[in-house]
């Protein structure tokens, strides 16, 4: 049997810190934020087909963001059941997901892991939506829980620790500057021990007990006892203890999550936690046999877990037998985690132009300030004795005394001091072995290294061929907006605008799930000085913005976000805005609107209640209760009211809080949900779809913004939009997902827009499959966006097409080039790609990019053909 604990992803913005437990028969995953499903796709790590059981170590988004991505995927790839674990609030998270989260067909096991005496396990009983609930509880003692056992099957035994946080002393929070916790959610710590190996079968007693060699020595290794034939001819029976030494331990996996100062106490004083460190001590330190192999993966941030005290206790688990791994954030090193994207967006800028396609931070392969590579071989002291896995021996933990356990981005700027050159920093695809035996270590054989992207053979081949065929130098500008004649000129708005002023950063382009080359959907419009806008948060985008900016322009993206808006409720077109809106609770922030889909409040309450442990309150308390929608700060110290999804009277921050005031409230007859702080004003859609409404007058006020809603042909409660600046004179369309639509291409041709971004599932020889499933073709999107109003069309003075099935690969639209090409370009029209970045400045060259794209694809066997295309300057717009 083959069995290791493997990364897959670590806090580099772009994922979080998730473990694979993998056995030949089954897979097991340690949490499951934004990006999980997507690196494996990307890496060809096979989760979903052996998949049994998901196990969170919390209900935060970075443990929990891609659970339903995760599972709508299996689902659809036909598994039949799965298991998922995590502490209480499990099944109101499930809840909350009904309105978009619908696969009866998969039997999910639901398992809420209690951290207080809450009595006896529930039964398991099935639902409607063919999900089943049970209790793993456990009686808390000063924030110590006893452990549950919450998987036990052939592979492995897996006991979830619940640690229930205190507030830390004032000498506690001192040393790491933190402030006293209080109502913190619980967390979970898991231990996974392998199944004991078998004994050491003694040939020498089956002698002298009168088993012969044959198929009776090989009955008692499977643990299966024989009668044999005494020497006076009666008969005996011998057991497998007569002649197998004892079972041997077998390895143990600990995934241990201490998001801050408040969960050490417990943790400290755990006794199965103390448990499994002794187990791991070498038998000089204990006087017995030797250690249990033990690997122990630290999710925890650097703030925690360079803490003096958490060094000390981590010290006591010792070494060689336990190795210890950190994957938190400013412990690790934030080098690009989607290398297809990354060499897509290299070979853009070089070939097509450095303004439209910026490099993606580290896509050079050099690390950011501060951080630097994990150890990928040992120190000068000799390792144990161990085989060597993969050509590179396994770097095990020595004893930690002080300081720093890792080095990495962030903190201290990577320091490494003696006390810490046991510790391995994480990175995807490291293992660790457990079986077989003589495997046990860690294997970097499948470790991808940080490399220069714009090295890959498929951006070199790319950019030999640009220079070989192309129609300009390749130095990676856009070629001037001559190259393509227009009968008339650019609109005025864009003659007063200087590069910077307005930018459209395509943060997602692909349909349905991640992909390799292309995340799910995601925009966001900059405006300088005046915020941002964020156009659907599918699941990834906060990691795109991290990817794109670094983490730290990232996070001042998010902070200065004004205005979200989520077209539909479909998973792929917000489920990163739980993400997003968790980055947003630890910022300094401005006030941020919400707009779409009456559930989405819905949803994003009963989410947030659910993972700080907070149940929704009845109709009746509700009734008694008045201060049940009372107000909640939002991350600027501002206060909203939050009842029932809309917002209340008064004044927030200088905006008028009326917005939403006559927005439907969701689910009729549904309970309300107690206030969570989730830090957005909620506005439905539906009630913008007139400009003059009332509803709509916080954004030109406070944003400088016209913002319409079109309701669009795609599913219940799906919208398109349209953005006028009131200040500069431009307007954007944004189509979300939709059939073309006669609506959409009205409201566009009101407000004539510079660009309309909208979709194109899926090419034009597939207009019954878009038909069927109330999707776009490139045809159907030229005809809304490009034809004039007479045509029915809106005359936009550019268009962007995105949103393509993950079928295409690279360039969806592009087949055969010679024709999509001219056909793009007579449009007024270019193609997406994540990470581009398309200033108002370059619109008027934007048609011009689309030659260089097919050139740069042809013959990659993605979606492009060998056909010659046309010369751009030929090609009137």
């Amino acid at each position: 049997m083959r069995a290791f604990a493997e990364v897959i992803g670590t806090a580099t913005g772009d994922a979080s810190p998730s473990v694979l437990l993998f056995f030949d028969d089954a897979r097991y995953v340690f949490n499951a934020g934004d990006g999980t499903q997507r690196y494996c796709n990307e890496a060809g790590i096979k989760v979903t087909a052996k998949l049994r059981t998901v196990l969170l170590t919390a209900l935060a988004p970075p443990a929990v963001g891609g659970l339903l991505g995760l599972l709508l995927t299996a689902a659809d790839a036909g598994m039949e059941a799965v298991s998922v674990v995590a502490p209480v609030g499990l099944r109101p998270f499930f809840d909350a997901a009904r309105p978009f989260y619908h696969r009866p067909a998969l039997a999910t096991r639901l398992v809420e892991v209690a951290g207080g005496d809450a009595g006896a396990a529930a039964s398991a009983t099935a639902t409607a939506t063919a999900t089943a609930t049970a209790t793993a509880t456990a009686t808390a003692t000063a924030g110590v829980t006893e452990p549950a056992v919450v998987v036990d099957d052939p592979n492995v035994v897996v006991t979830a620790v619940p640690l229930v946080p205190r507030s830390p002393t004032a000498e506690e929070d001192s040393a790491v500057g933190a402030s006293p916790s209080s109502n913190l959610p619980m967390v979970v710590t898991y231990i996974a021990r392998l199944r004991p190996g078998p004994g050491k079968f003694d040939a020498a007693r089956a002698a002298a007990l009168g088993v012969p060699p044959g198929p009776d020595r090989g009955r008692l290794v499977r643990g299966e006892a024989v009668t044999v034939t005494t020497p006076d001819g009666g008969t005996t029976t011998v057991a497998p203890a007569d002649v197998l030494s004892p079972p041997t331990p077998g390895p143990v996996v600990v995934v241990l999550d201490i998001p801050s100062m408040a969960y050490l106490p417990p943790a400290a004083a755990s006794p199965a936690l103390t448990a499994v460190a002794a187990a791991a001590i070498p038998s000089a330190a204990v006087g017995g046999g030797g250690g249990v192999p033990t690997v122990v993966f630290h999710m925890g941030p650097a703030s925690v877990v360079r803490s003096p005290a958490y060094v000390a206790w981590a010290a006591a688990w010792g070494a060689p037998a336990a190795a210890h791994v950190g994957l938190g954030e400013g412990v690790v090193d934030e080098r690009p985690l989607y290398a297809a994207a990354a060499e897509d967006g290299a070979a853009l800028a070089g070939a097509v132009s450095g303004h439209l396609f910026p490099l993606v931070v580290g896509a050079r392969g050099v690390p950011p300030e501060g951080a630097r590579e994990g150890p990928r071989r040992p120190p000068p002291a000799a390792p144990p004795k161990r085989k060597k896995v993969g050509g590179v021996a396994p770097q095990l933990t020595a004893a930690v005394a002080a300081a720093a356990p890792c080095g990495g981005a962030g903190g201290d700027g990577g320091t490494t001091t003696a006390a810490t050159a046991g510790w391995t920093v994480g990175a995807p695809r490291l293992r660790f072995m457990l079986a077989p035996a003589a495997a046990v270590g860690f294997d970097w054989s499948v470790v991808p290294p940080w490399t220069d992207v714009t090295t890959a053979p498929f951006v070199v081949a790319g950019l030999a061929r640009q220079a070989a065929e192309g129609d300009g130098d390749g130095c990676g500008e856009p070629p001037p907006s001559a190259a393509v004649t227009s009968p008339a000129p650019p609109p005025a708005c864009l003659a007063t605008l200087r590069r910077g002023d307005v930018a459209l950063r395509v943060l997602g382009t692909g349909a349905c799930l991640p992909g390799k080359h292309r995340n799910v959907s995601g925009a966001m419009l900059h405006l300088a000085g005046r915020g941002n806008v964020l156009l659907d948060a599918g699941e990834g985008t906060y990691g795109q913005l991290v990817r794109g900016l670094g983490r730290a322009a990232a996070d001042a993206a998010v902070a200065d976000t004004r205005l979200v808006f989520i077209s539909h409720l479909h998973a792929d077109h917000h489920l990163g805005l739980l993400s997003f809106l968790h980055r947003r609770q630890g910022l300094t922030a401005h006030p941020l609107l919400l707009v779409g889909p009456a559930g989405l409040d819905r949803w994003l309450r009963g989410y947030f209640a659910a993972a700080t442990g907070r149940r929704p309150a009845t109709a009746a308390a509700a009734a008694a209760e008045p201060t049940a929608a009372a107000t909640a700060p939002i991350a600027d110290g501002s206060a909203a009211t939050n009842g029932g999804g809309g917002v209340g009277g008064g004044e927030v921050g200088g905006m008028a809080a009326s917005a939403a005031a006559a927005a439907p409230t969701g689910d009729i007859g549904a309970p309300p949900l107690p206030p969570p702080d989730v830090g957005y004003l909620f506005t439905d859609a539906a009630a913008l779809t007139a400009p003059l409404a009332p509803p709509s007058s916080p954004f030109p006020a406070q944003l400088g913004l016209s913002l319409v809603t079109v309701p669009v042909d795609h599913c219940p409660a799906a919208y398109g939009v349209t953005l006028t600046d009131m200040v500069r004179g431009w307007s954007f369309v944004y189509s979300g997902d939709t059939r073309p639509c006669s609506s959409l291409a009205t409201a566009g041709a009101a407000v004539t827009p510079v660009l309309a971004l909208h979709e194109a599932t899926l090419d034009d020889a597939l207009a019954a499959e878009a038909a069927a499933k109330a999707h776009s073709t490139t045809g159907d999107a030229l005809g809304v966006c490009a034809a004039p109003p007479q045509a029915g069309g809106m005359g936009a003075y550019r268009t962007l097409l995105t949103h393509f099935s993950q079928r295409y690969g690279r360039v969806p639209t592009l087949t055969p080039t010679a024709a999509a090409v001219g056909r793009l370009v007579a449009a007024r029209a270019a193609v997406a790609f994540d990470h581009m970045l398309v200033d108002w400045v370059d619109l008027p060259a934007l048609p011009a990019s689309v030659a260089r794209v097919a050139r740069l694809f042809r013959g990659v066997g993605e979606g492009v053909s060998d056909a010659p295309e046309p010369s751009v300057a030929a090609v009137e717009v």
